[in-house]
Order: C-alpha cells, then sequence, then structure tokens
C-alpha cells in the first residue's frame, strides 16, 4: 500500500511553475584558500549577503561558474569574478545558505480530492467536511471512491475519540468512503467500503495489520497499519498516468519553493515511478533525487532470490536523467506510538488504567511486524547487493531490532561503506545511541515533532509513562554519543517548513495558534540542540545519506551551488521567530529553480 502523500489545497496553490532541468555541469578549477579561480569570469555572482557555508565560516559573496562555487569569501574578493555576463545578485544583507536535504519524505504522484487539511475536528466536524466534499461531486455514482486525505485521528476532539464507520455510514450517500490518516497507519472506511474490500467478520488480520473489531467479532472500518488499510486501498483504482504526473510535478514544484533541493521519496511502487521516470526522462525534476522503493520484509524473507531480481528490474526500467534508485525502503519495524493506535514496538509494555484508575503496566509492548532473524537476513541480502537499506522504527524495541540488523549486516558484509537508515528514532533506549555511530547508521529524524502538543501530551505521555516520555526524540543525547542525525521530514505527515524545523530542534517549543498556546514550555529541554547543529542535520548531514556529500550540502569551492535565498538574516532573527523566514529562492546546479532574488 502507498502511504499518503498529498497536499493541502492551500499548499497546491503555492506551487510554482519550474524551469526544465539545464545540462549536467562540469567541474570548476579553483586555487587558494579562499577559492580564487583562474581568472575566468562567473556566471552568477551572489553578494552582499549573510553566507551560511555549512563549513564553520560564514562570508558575503559566492561566485559561480557552470554550476559549481569557485569562490566564497567577501565582496572586495569576488569583485575579479564579475563580467559584462555574470549575473549579480545582490542578496541585501539576507541569508544565503545551503539548501535544505530531505532523507525521508513521501512525494508520491497524487493529487488530494477531499482534504481535512490536519484540522483537529470532532467526529460531527469530520462528517460535516466529509460531506461537503461528497456534495461537491453530485455526478459521482456507487461504484466511485471518495478519498478522504490529512485526517489528524490523534488530534480529535474530545482527546482519545476512536472513531468507527458509524461517523461516515450516517452520510447522505451509497459511494464507498476511505479515509486516510495524515501519520500513514490510519485509515477508516464506511460499510460500503468494507463490502467493496470483501472484509467481513471471518476475514483475519493480515500479517503486521489489524482490523479493529466490535464486542461481537464485526469489523468497525478502522484499519491500522498498511496491511490491513491495502485491503482497501487495492480496490481503489489508480489515477491516470497523466493525472500522475501532474499530481507529482505540482508536489516537486512545493517543496522546491520551500528550499528543498535533494531527497529520498519513500515506498515508491511501480506505478509511482511510471510518473518519476516521464518527469526524469523529459529533464523536469527540479532536484537530486534517491528514490527508496516499496518492500514488506516478511514477503522478501520468503523469497530473497525474487526479490533482489525485481528490484533489478526496477532499477532498470526506471532509472532516468536525475533520478537514481538506490535505497529499498521504508521497511517497517513497527507503526506509530500514539494511542488509539499503538503499534510501535517498545521494550517494555504499554501502560493501561487498571479498575482503580491507576496507570500500570498492560498485556502488549506492540506487536513485532517482523522477526529478528527474518529482518537479519533481508538487510544481509540488501546490503550485500549494494542497496541501501532504510528502516522505519519508532518504539525503543525497534529501534533495537533494526540495529540489530545492521549490526548482523556488518559482521556477515563487513561494508560500512553505505551508511543504514533508521527513520524517525522518536523513543531509543539510551544503550542504543552509540550504536548509531558505530555501525554507520543514519538517524533520519523528523525535528519538527519535537514539540507538546495533542500527539506527545494527549496521545501518547500517560500511555508509556514519565521516564520514558522525557527521553522523547532524544536528538541531543544520540549528537553527543556520536551519532549522525539527518532531515526526515516525513512530509506531508505535516505541512513542509524547514524553517519551522529549525526553531522546533533549537527550541521544542510548539508555535502559537490564533495567538495561543495549547501546551506551554519545551518538550524535554534537556534534549535542545544549537542552531548550527540543525542546520547541519538538514543540510550537510543529510547529503551524507544521500550519497551527495561530495557534491552537495556546503558552499564550499568544488562544490555545486544548491542553495537558498531566505527573506532575511538568520542568525539576527530571534530563535522563536525563524519559522517566520521564507525561502524567496532555490537554486540547484547553480539554475534557478524556484522563486526569484
Amino acid at each position: 500500500m502507498r502511504i499518503r502523500t498529498t497536499l493541502t489545497a492551500a499548499a497546491l496553490a503555492l506551487a510554482v511553475t519550474l524551469p526544465v532541468a539545464g545540462t549536467a555541469a562540469s567541474p570548476a578549477t579553483a586555487t587558494g584558500s579562499t577559492g580564487a579561480g583562474t581568472g575566468a569570469r562567473a556566471d552568477l555572482v551572489l553578494r552582499h549577503g549573510a553566507v551560511e557555508t555549512g563549513t564553520g565560516r560564514r562570508a558575503q559573496a559566492v561566485a559561480v561558474r557552470d554550476g559549481r562555487i569557485v569562490y566564497v569569501g567577501s565582496d572586495a574578493g569576488v569583485r575579479r569574478f564579475i563580467g559584462r555576463a555574470t549575473e549579480v545578485v545582490d542578496l541585501r544583507g539576507r541569508t544565503l545558505m545551503p539548501g535544505f536535504q530531505d532523507g525521508h519524505a513521501h512525494l508520491s504522484p497524487q493529487l488530494p480530492t477531499c482534504d481535512l487539511e490536519y484540522a483537529f475536528l470532532t467526529v460531527a466536524e469530520t462528517r460535516a467536511r466529509i460531506q461537503d466534499c461528497l456534495d461537491a461531486e453530485p455526478g459521482k455514482g456507487p461504484n466511485d471512491w471518495l478519498s478522504v486525505v490529512n485526517w489528524d485521528l490523534p488530534g480529535m476532539k474530545p482527546a482519545g475519540t476512536v472513531p468507527s464507520k458509524a461517523l461516515l455510514d450516517a452520510l447522505d450517500t451509497d459511494r464507498p468512503i476511505f479515509v486516510f490518516s495524515d501519520d500513514g497507519h490510519n485509515a477508516l472506511t464506511n460499510s460500503r467500503g468494507l463490502a467493496v474490500a470483501g472484509i467481513t467478520k471471518d476475514t483475519p488480520d493480515p500479517k503486521g495489520g489489524v482490523i479493529v473489531r466490535d464486542p461481537a467479532g464485526e469489523p468497525t472500518g478502522y484499519l491500522k497499519e498498511d496491511t490491513a488499510i491495502g485491503l482497501v486501498t487495492s480496490k481503489i483504482p489508480p489515477a491516470p498516468l497523466a493525472e500522475r504526473v501532474e499530481g507529482l510535478r505540482r508536489t516537486l514544484a512545493y517543496v522546491t519553493a520551500r528550499g528543498l533541493t535533494a531527497y529520498q521519496p519513500q515506498l515508491l511502487e511501480e506505478s509511482d515511478l511510471q510518473a518519476w521516470k516521464y518527469l526524469a526522462d523529459r529533464h523536469e525534476l527540479p532536484g537530486r533525487v534517491r528514490a527508496s522503493l516499496a518492500l514488506d520484509a516478511n514477503e522478501a524473507y520468503a523469497d530473497l532470490p525474487g526479490t533482489l531480481r525485481e528490484l533489478r528490474r526496477l532499477k532498470r526500467t526506471y532509472e532516468g536523467p536525475g533520478f537514481k534508485i538506490t535505497t529499498v525502503g521504508e521497511i517497517f519495524a513497527d507503526g506509530v506510538i500514539e494511542y488509539p493506535n499503538q503499534t510501535a514496538r517498545l521494550l517494555a509494555p504499554y501502560r493501561v488504567k487498571n479498575k482503580h484508575g491507576k496507570w500500570v503496566p498492560g498485556p502488549t509492548k506492540g506487536p513485532l511486524r517482523v522477526p529478528q532473524a527474518h529482518l537479519n537476513r533481508v538487510v544481509a541480502a540488501l546490503d550485500k547487493a549494494g542497496w541501501q537499506v532504510h528502516i522505519h522504527a519508532i518504539g525503543d524495541g525497534a529501534a533495537r531490532e533494526a540495529l540489530n540488523a545492521f549490526a548482523y549486516a556488518r559482521r556477515h558484509n563487513d561494508n560500512r561503506r553505505i551508511p543504514g537508515i533508521i527513520a524517525h528514532d522518536q523513543l531509543v533506549a539510551p544503550s542504543d545511541y552509540a550504536r548509531f555511530r558505530r555501525l554507520n547508521v543514519v538517524a533520519a529524524i523528523s525535528t519538527e515533532w519535537a514539540e507538546k502538543d495533542p500527539y506527545t501530551m494527549d496521545a501518547l505521555k500517560p500511555y508509556i509513562g514519565v521516564e520514558r516520555w522525557k527521553r522523547m526524540y532524544p536528538w541531543r543525547s544520540m549528537l553527543r554519543a556520536g551519532a549522525r542525525l539527518a532531515n526526515g521530514s516525513d512530509f506531508p505527515v505535516q505541512d513542509l517548513n524547514p524553517m519551522a524545523q529549525l526553531q522546533v530542534a533549537v527550541t521544542r517549543v510548539a508555535p502559537e495558534t490564533n495567538g495561543v498556546r495549547r501546551y506551554e514550555g519545551p518538550l524535554n529541554a534537556r534534549e535542545r540542540i544549537s542552531l548550527t547543529d540543525a542546520i547541519r542535520i538538514h543540510t550537510a548531514d543529510t547529503a551524507y545519506l544521500l550519497g551527495l556529500q561530495r557534491r552537495t550540502g556546503t558552499l564550499a569551492v568544488g562544490k555545486q551551488l544548491d542553495a537558498i535565498i531566505l527573506s532575511g538574516d538568520l542568525r539576527r532573527t530571534p530563535i522563536r521567530k525563524v519559522r517566520t523566514l521564507q525561502v524567496r529562492a532555490t537554486y540547484v546546479g547553480g539554475v534557478l529553480r524556484a522563486g526569484r532574488p
């Protein structure tokens, strides 16, 4: 099944038209400590700015020739690179910095149909929003699915609400309805949808998934995890290729306007690859892509030779200009930790309320999606074949299982050249922090999640207890243990705002909504990191994850100009206002891909 990869209608309206990609740049010659070139003029000079190089030094100006940086230094020093044909951009004190890179995003070629826009809604409000969508399509018949996206299940009001098909059955329609949560791990369908999917009282839970049932054993319409959700999504016809291409084109325009210059889209299936290939062959991809193919670890274990053949076929068939298929994942070691899903794998049980109203250890640590021995063999086989492996782990039990699998692969293959990836790392046992460095495993983290919100407070804190809650999102502790952290926004689980990601990484404080902050104070202040660390995580260290560290990630002589211009000076902006800075322009390989400088 495909993780939801849609944008809000308002976000799509912001998408820009992108220029067609140019030809590959040739290396530039540079000499001297400042990177002074051989005397040839530059194609592009950006000066009078606050240049955040990401190398430990700041500068005022950058010169670019054939897409590569030939000078980083002062305004005075850059003058000799300016000729009659040089384009000169006056930064006017604004920040020029490396472009943001994303090691874990869901960029599938789909357009939204009915969008709940991540809102915290009651059952009645949810029903009203979906009815509006139905009313807007009066010509649809009883066999036409309505797909609803960006539903925030843990944020439903009041806290603890667990919806059922009754929410949808009360709507004025005979159409099948599929409602997909913004976390990608929960879904809801109506009675008509259950019937089309053939889900009945006698349908067994698929491995790794849950068909939630009422006391009589009847399915409630609430489905947990991809294998259960896939019972429904497999019955929804895919959009025509032209629509998928347009959806992907608009999605990439949107993320480029937000400052992304390189990314690893996750869980790509063949229908997704067709759209990527279409744009790649026409040189329409605005950023650098290191794609990740979908794989079910249990199915792969059952036929490793066949799995490797199929992965090679997909790579051979669909790679194209600027579109490299390097990775397999995300492989799900677990699900999500928040109530009511609770499919993340923990080292100790979730807590429940006993009959006296006290919170006590419950009966489950969360499901084990892939046996350790199976995951070991799959990861080792992929690693030996030269694939980068990307594993999803939310709970500390899943993080340990993933690390164990990489340790097994390292012992058997003695290959530390290709970094492994563990995405999310919401809860990691302290004894496992240093293993990331020893095993060359990168933690692809979503820094904007590290705040007090309905997820971390209402849907989580009581269910895992204070001790574990205080270790949530252990970014500073992992850095101190030598782990390499990279950006994994998980877009569009929430809207993409890299400046907000930087701010929350440093403050761990949620933003105000309409002048009101629902929860005061930082989430576990001791895990705050510096702005310098946050910038490196979102640029240079994500370039390492993507295998692009020799070409991008910093503004240094010899590297490609993959960079963004901000609306102000990042270092002079109060940290609690960093999220208000806007990306004014995005360059990839020295070519303006979005905005205006």
